[in-house]
């Protein structure tokens, strides 16, 4: 029983994700004195080193790099085994917890979540 929780911890911790860079954008005059990275998508400036999690549907993460970039961070899809079902992404959630899971049924029954 043991192995089985250890190994759900495991998954449960990571997660499968993309990531890119956002070049820099020029801030509109509204936002001069604001430090940051404009973000255009939002309309806004992020703070550096702060992360930005929207509940858009877009089940994504945004952070501010020191260089005026933004780093993207968002869900990728997993391989799956024959005992496993994909659960689908709940949008309704900020990343990662919109990401969609995996829910598996072991050989001895039990069913787990990451």
């Amino acid at each position: 029983m043991l192995k089985y929780v250890v190994f759900a911890f495991v998954f449960y911790k990571s997660v499968e994700a993309y990531v890119g860079i956002i070049p820099i954008e020029i801030k509109p005059a509204k936002f001069a004195d604001q430090e940051g990275c404009y973000f255009s998508k939002f309309d806004r400036v992020l703070q550096e080193g702060v992360p930005f999690t929207p509940i858009d549907g877009s089940c994504e993460k945004y952070t501010c790099q020191k260089s005026e970039e933004i780093f993207i961070e968002g869900c990728s899809p997993r391989a799956i085994s024959d005992n496993c079902e994909n659960i689908p992404a709940d949008v309704t959630k900020a990343f990662p917890d919109c990401c969609g899971k995996v829910r598996c049924t072991l050989s001895d029954g039990q069913v787990i979540e990451v």
